[in-house]
């Protein structure tokens, strides 16, 4: 499958055509016994304006889905002003907002647990959005075991996903095939799609690093453009 933005609203126009019910993910639970339900979900690793864009192709879809945005990221500032829009943005569209969480961010505490609980609150009073879902990032390089949250979804629980087939689009790898077939029995689904591989205009994942880096790179140096006076630097950034 090419990973593009047409691609992407063909991914949900067969979903729909199959009757599929959007969910959000603390909504797990009450649908659980029920069928042909998916909890789309987006991990947001690198970039808030790529996850913004996909808010708004879902929303002209009237589509639902959970958005998990990664505390103490080195590649986005969870509280800048920039970032800030962009959340309230997608929540405002009707979107779920959740945390993503990498272990790596916590390893310096003694109670990950704890330290991770304290984050949580400071975005929910900084937002003013309650949280009651959580992801965790690269679960399959990271053991999670002794993290526990009094969270409504937790994306890799056990029940979840024993209620939940998930499929994910991670390292630009989708089942595609597996997928189409599973969507005919109409079971029960959680999809995880990153914004990021479907958003940006190339066919490979160096590529659209290449593009996000040069994106970033353009946005650090527009915050310099009022110093070039003060400190002399000469138009040529290259």
């Amino acid at each position: 499958m090419k990973f593009s933005k047409k691609n992407y609203l063909s991914l949900l126009n067969t979903l729909k055509e199959k009757k599929y019910r959007f969910i959000m993910a603390c909504d797990w639970k009450k649908y659980s016994k029920e069928k042909n339900n998916i909890i789309l979900r987006h991990d947001i690793d690198f970039d808030t304006s790529y996850a913004l864009e996909m808010a708004k192709i879902e929303n002209k879809k009237k589509v639902k889905s959970t958005y998990f945005f990664l505390m103490r990221d080195n590649y986005y500032d969870l509280y800048s002003d920039k970032t800030y829009s962009d959340i309230i943005k997608i929540k405002k569209f009707g979107h779920e907002i959740g945390i993503h969480i990498n272990p790596e961010s916590f390893k310096k505490f003694k109670n990950k647990t704890n330290a991770i609980n304290q984050d949580i609150k400071y975005f929910q009073n900084f937002y003013g959005i309650k949280i009651k879902s959580v992801s965790y990032h690269q679960p399959s390089i990271y053991n999670f075991k002794d993290l526990q949250f009094n969270i409504i979804f937790n994306s890799y629980d056990k029940k979840v996903m024993n209620k939940y087939k998930y499929f994910s689009d991670s390292s630009m790898k989708f089942r595609e095939n597996e997928f189409q077939e599973f969507i005919k029995l109409k079971q029960n689904i959680q999809l995880l799609i990153h914004p990021l591989w479907w958003i940006v205009k190339n066919s490979t994942i160096k590529g659209k690093l290449k593009i996000l880096f040069k994106k970033k790179k353009m946005e650090l140096l527009k915050t310099f453009i009022g110093y070039d006076k003060i400190i002399k630097i000469k138009n040529n950034y290259n």
